[in-house]
């Protein structure tokens, strides 16, 4: 665990519930259903979950898949999920008249933030890298909360289980010839699967992009605040990437630069430090980085827990910055500094 003398921290290894292997298993479906998607904000007293999302995998025989849901809205989650024990039989007959050919893979929802896709959606590809793994003719999931889709969502499925069709389900049901519905393997954010490995590595491994070996990676987001797209970003984010220049990392901003370099850069580097959020989960990727994750108002004392789960299942080092307000909405940079000396990055 990391330990923490006079408010500078030390690298530690990262405990996290694993999920058993006993408990991963997956389930093929001749012409199965999957529901319509939808999703919507809660309006009630309590501070959490504040939204709802709905979408899941029924038999031929109109019975719910327990599995093909995503079981949020608990702990820290804010996205409820609900879904009817039986579907009606109009959304079954539009789910008839969209019947898809072949044997397709489920890989739950289509999750819109970076770091949700990678621990979420990206891991649950695993069932194509069993031993004696089947192949499939595509992937399809339901939609999350948003219908924006992106391109680097269709790259990385790519890279771990090449060209395949993708198929994103929305308001209109589908009924697939044959589907294939795997345990998820990260229960947001409570316990963690080791098997998510396989697909990162096969992610990893694909890029094509070589010689990205680095010594030490700064993944900035002051590009993101200078143009007010970063509701979390310090007021002194320059400020921050030029004291982890001056202490030897390159200051790299990930929205800037394909997904394939992104992913192989932090494939190689031997330290991948970044603000706490989705941009470090690329810690995913690593071969034996140490991770540094800089702490925000948000996060405070506490290393964010998918970034420990992560951690956990790559049996990485890490070190979390604890934050300390300059009293401006930036960053002590003196604390800042401080801290970075204190782990050996001078």
């Amino acid at each position: 665990m990391i330990s923490d003398v006079a408010g500078l921290t030390t690298w530690g290894k990262q405990d996290f519930p694993l999920i058993d292997d006993a408990d991963v298993a997956q389930v093929k479906l001749e012409d199965p259903y999957c529901s319509q998607a939808d999703s919507g904000r809660i309006f009630w007293d309590l501070p959490s979950p504040r939204a709802y999302i709905r979408g899941a995998v029924y038999t031929r025989d109109n019975e719910l898949v327990a599995a093909s849901q995503r079981r949020g809205g608990i702990a820290s989650d804010v996205v409820l999920t609900v879904n009817p024990l039986r579907l009606t039989r109009e959304e079954r007959e539009l789910a008839s008249g969209q019947m898809v050919q072949g044997d397709w893979l489920y890989v739950g929802n289509w999750m819109h933030v970076f770091g949700h896709f990678l621990v979420e959606t990206l891991p649950a590809l695993w069932p194509a890298f069993e031993p004696g793994g089947e192949h499939f003719d595509g992937v399809c999931a339901h939609r999350f909360n948003v219908r924006e889709r992106f391109a680097w969502q269709d790259e990385l499925i790519r890279l771990a289980v090449g060209d395949l069709a993708i198929r994103i389900i929305d308001e209109t049901p589908m009924r697939f010839q044959s589907l294939a519905v795997g345990r998820r393997l990260y229960d947001y954010p409570q316990r963690i699967s080791s098997r998510a490995n396989r697909v990162w590595d096969a992610v990893a491994n694909s890029t094509g992009v070589e010689n990205e070996a680095r010594d030490r990676v700064f993944l900035s987001r002051s590009s993101m605040a200078a143009r007010g797209q970063d509701p979390r970003s310090m007021t002194n984010a320059p400020a921050v990437d030029n004291v982890f220049a001056e202490h030897g990392f390159e200051v790299i901003h990930p929205e800037e630069i394909p997904i394939r370099k992104q992913v192989a850069i932090a494939r190689d580097a031997r330290i991948l430090a970044g603000a706490a959020g989705s941009a470090l989960h690329l810690a995913a990727f690593s071969r034996a980085a140490r991770v540094v994750e800089l702490g925000d108002a948000r996060t405070q004392r506490s290393i964010v827990p998918t970034q420990r789960a992560i951690a956990s299942v790559k049996n990485q080092e890490v070190a979390h910055i604890q934050y300390r307000s300059d009293g401006k909405g930036g960053l002590d940079i003196g604390h800042l500094e401080d801290c970075l000396n204190a782990l050996g990055l001078t």
